[in-house]
Formats: structure tokens, sequence, C-alpha cells
């Protein structure tokens, strides 16, 4: 990565991210991905989706982003859209009403997205899932148990039979398979969102 990136502001990374640059794309996901995550587990207190929330917000600020360079507050935007997404997590898993959830309707009423921002969301999400399903079957079930399973890559070597190197490449195939897939339905993500994935 470009160290200059580091020294910019988010004001000029969401200003760069709005014109596509995927360089800024990725030190703003490395940026706060470590700050963001332990609020997410605190707030929905299940771990195993922590990286499925940090997946879509980050997924969410790539389709929103021909709005970024209207924000004035990146990091009040990022951590309402956090709070946003566990909401809706929340809600969704039927716990609306549990002690756990420390948000209500009108404090998360401007974090909402667009129509067609949720449309996009749900499209490009749904692809991803076909992309997965259209993988080689050894392919599948590398992704799968990576992803899936949360499995390191010497236990996937350990349990398919493979070697670590052959696990790596086998991902690395897969990930540029589903960006392909995601490119051929005109969706245009970054590799840093898409190697979350995988990671």
């Amino acid at each position: 990565m470009d160290t200059a990136y580091t020294a910019y502001e988010d004001t000029e990374l969401f200003r760069l991210i709005a014109e596509g640059d995927e360089t800024a794309f990725r030190q703003l996901f490395e940026r706060y991905t470590p700050r963001i995550r332990p609020l997410i587990r605190s707030i929905i207190g299940e771990e195993a989706a922590v990286k499925d929330l940090i997946q879509d917000i980050f997924l969410l600020l790539w389709i929103s982003r021909e709005k970024l360079p209207d924000v004035q507050h990146p990091e009040k935007w990022i951590f309402r859209m956090v709070h946003y997404r566990c909401y809706k997590w929340l809600r969704d898993q039927g716990v609306r009403s549990s002690a756990k959830l420390k948000l209500n309707d009108t404090q998360i009423a401007g974090t909402a997205n667009s129509t067609l921002e949720n449309t996009l969301f749900l499209e490009t999400s749904r692809l991803i899932r076909q992309a997965v399903q259209a993988l080689p079957a050894q392919a599948r079930k590398v992704y799968q148990l990576r992803r899936e399973a949360d499995m390191k890559i010497d236990e996937i070597a350990d349990l398919m039979g493979l070697s670590p190197k052959t696990v790596k490449n086998t991902l690395t195939r897969a990930l540029k398979s589903i960006q392909s897939y995601l490119e051929d339905n005109g969706i245009i993500i970054p590799a840093a969102l898409l190697a979350l994935l995988l990671s």
C-alpha cells in the first residue's frame, strides 16, 4: 500500500473512495476494523457474527461511496453505521427488546440506507453466494471451511490432505473467481473487501 495514504485524514480517504480509489478503501478498512470489531462484539455478544457485520458495513460504505464527499464527520458516520447494522442484526435475531439492544428507532433514524442502496446491498450479497456455489467443489469446500467454519489454513490443509500452500492458492483463486463473477454481473467490489471473505 502507498504509505502516503496512512497520513490522509478520513475526509480525504472518503473523497478518494468516492472516486473509486481501492487503496484509500483498504486504508480506511485497516484503520477502522480494529476499532469497530470490539464495539460490534460488545453490542451483539455473538463472536461468530462479528466478521459478517464488518463485511456488511464496508460493503454498504462502498455502495454508498458517491455520498462520502458530503460527510463532514467520517468517524461519526462510520460508528452510526456500525450501530445501525448491529441494531438490524439484533432485530433480525428476534432480540429487539433484549437488554442487549442499546439503541432505539429514534436514535438510528438518520442512519437507515436508501431503498436503492439496500437493494444493491442485497443483490451484491446474493451474487456473492451464487459465486461461491459456482466454485469448483474443492475450492468451494476450502472457502466454506475458511469462511464459515473459521478454520485456519493449516487446519484446512490437515483436514483435506493438502499442503498449506495449496490451500492458500485455492483461496486466492476463489477470491479472483468471486470478484470476476461480480464484475460479470456489473458489481465492482474492492479486493480488500473481498479479501475479508477469506480472512
